[in-house]
């Protein structure tokens, strides 16, 4: 008996350490953001803010992340670059906000390694920059068009 039972601590001890290692993974670096769009304002008071990252992955305010295919990602960078922005740390900020009250202020922080661009507008102002409100309109279609519940 008392060889059966050396036998199976032997076994139970060297299976025991490969299924449970001692040393705990690393955490991952988190992955840093392409852009962040926030859309806020309209008569029922909207507050949304997505963070749109270069794996192809889109978190919510709420930190629900998903995927979008290679193909969608791709199209929403020929957007940000055919804005083609010069100057780092570039911003575009209206001052019409209280000419609109109704109105769906947004706010686009694009980042870049030359710097980042912050695109802050109403819906009125953005629908005369064709590039921003295709840029605005992309990314829209994508956050809507996944299940975030």
């Amino acid at each position: 008996m008392a060889r059966w039972t050396c036998i199976f601590a032997f076994l139970w001890l060297g299976l025991w350490q490969p299924i449970y290692p001692q040393d705990p993974k690393p955490p991952s670096e988190p992955v840093q953001p392409l852009l962040i769009f926030e859309r806020s304002g309209g008569y029922a008071g909207v507050q949304e803010q997505f963070e749109i990252h270069l794996d192809g992955s889109i978190m919510n305010a709420a930190g629900v992340k998903r995927r979008i295919s290679n193909s969608r990602f791709q199209s929403l960078r020929q957007n940000i670059t055919a804005l083609n922005f010069q100057a780092p740390s570039e911003k575009i900020d209206s001052h019409m906000g209280s000419l609109c009250l109704a109105c769906f202020h947004y706010r686009i922080t694009i980042m870049s390694p030359e710097g980042r661009v912050v695109i802050s507008m109403n819906e009125v102002e953005m629908a005369r920059d064709n590039e921003i409100s295709a840029l605005a309109r992309s990314i829209r279609d994508l956050v809507s068009g996944l299940k975030w519940r």
